[in-house]
């Protein structure tokens, strides 16, 4: 996977050369987009493979998304109501909540379940704000 990236990033970076843009275009902030969409998607599909994602996850999802999240919860919270429980809800603004995780932790995590070798040190060095 490291060399498709590698091979993918050599090819945006002499396309880019080789195309005038006629407004400001920033290398390195299309490398890092595509990275950033390379990574998440072998991960899923890793994840996916070894079914490390729980059922009730949304996010990153294939078909799936905070709409049918939010739609199954509602199901779940008028059943509740509906059979005669009490429901407290309490709602989290989690804005901007990946740019507080401790990166050790993340990358700890990431090792713990299977992710290891180049991709957990070049997502590190993501997190670390030294790629490209």
């Amino acid at each position: 996977m490291m060399c498709e990236v590698l091979r993918l990033m050599f090819l945006l970076t002499t396309c880019a050369h080789m195309i005038q843009c006629s407004y400001d275009c920033n290398i390195k902030q299309i490398l890092c987009k595509v990275f950033e969409a390379v990574v998440r998607d072998e991960t899923v599909k890793f994840l996916d493979e070894y079914e490390l994602i729980k059922d009730s996850q949304h996010g990153f999802q294939k078909e799936r998304s905070c709409l049918t999240n939010l739609l199954l919860f509602l199901d779940q919270v008028l059943k509740s109501v509906d059979e005669g429980h009490c429901v407290d809800i309490v709602f989290l603004d989690l804005a901007k909540a990946f740019d507080k995780v401790p990166h050790l932790r993340l990358l700890g995590k990431l090792r713990k379940h299977g992710i290891n070798g180049k991709l957990l040190r070049v997502i590190g060095d993501w997190l670390r704000n030294e790629f490209v």
